[in-house]
Parts: C-alpha cells; sequence; structure tokens
C-alpha cells in the first residue's frame, strides 16, 4: 500500500523559494494582519508526506465502514479494518512532490521488483507540471 499526501504550508520569508519569494515581494497587502478575499499570500510551500506498508485484505461489509441510517445496532459487530505491517514514513519540505513519490515508489519495489503483490496506491496530493 502506497499513500501520499500533500499540504501548503506557510513559511518565513527567508525560506521560501525565490520565484514566491518576488511574488510575495510584489503583492499589495490590502490588510495589515490578514488576507483580502482573494489575495493570494505567496508565503506557502508544499509539505508532502508518504507511506509505504503491508497489509492482509480486510473483508468488510458497507455498515462495517459507515453506520446505516438510524445508527449502529449491538446485532452486528463490525468486522475490524486492515492493520498496517512493515510501515515506512516518509516527508519534506525541502524536496519537490516528485521527489517524495519517487522515494516511495522506490521503497515499495525493494521487497517486490516483479510486482508479484497486489498494490494499492492512494494520493491526495495535487498534479504538478512535470516536463
Amino acid at each position: 500500500m502506497l499513500s501520499v499526501d500533500g499540504k501548503g504550508i506557510v513559511m518565513r520569508p527567508g525560506h521560501l523559494r525565490e520565484a514566491t519569494l518576488k511574488a510575495a515581494e510584489r503583492a499589495t497587502r490590502t490588510f495589515r494582519t490578514r488576507l483580502a478575499i482573494g489575495e493570494q499570500g505567496h508565503r506557502k510551500r508544499m509539505a508532502t508526506l508518504a507511506a509505504v506498508y503491508d497489509g492482509d485484505l480486510a473483508v468488510r461489509r458497507a455498515h462495517d465502514v459507515s453506520a446505516p441510517p438510524g445508527g449502529r445496532s449491538t446485532a452486528r459487530i463490525p468486522r475490524p479494518g486492515p492493520r498496517a505491517q512493515a510501515k515506512w514514513l516518509t516527508g519534506s519540505v525541502e524536496h519537490d512532490p516528485e521527489y517524495v513519490i519517487d522515494a516511495a515508489f522506490d521503497q515499495a519495489q525493494a521487497p517486490d521488483p516483479q510486482h508479484r503483490m497486489c498494490w494499492e496506491v492512494q494520493t491526495t496530493a495535487p498534479a504538478t507540471n512535470s516536463t
């Protein structure tokens, strides 16, 4: 199982990348303490987190995952979800999301170079323009 997520975090001006710093310097601020509606902050960098782990398949029914209308009853006991094993985590604010994603795939391929196991990839990181 591979999972990747990204989040923009506010940085101090001295730690912004060159293009973002220039945009922040050019921007005119409407308010002193907060941003106006539609105003771009030009002060964030993308933090990317990745996890690679093994897990057994967990056969569950719909009501095991979400509560049915009217709430749960004690008649049906929810089946347990999957448990993560051999977990590997990484994250970076310094490197681009592509670097973190490549590291996660490298980590996943190490024990399974022929892709004989069933792989599942989950990502919520934004799409990036790569050439």
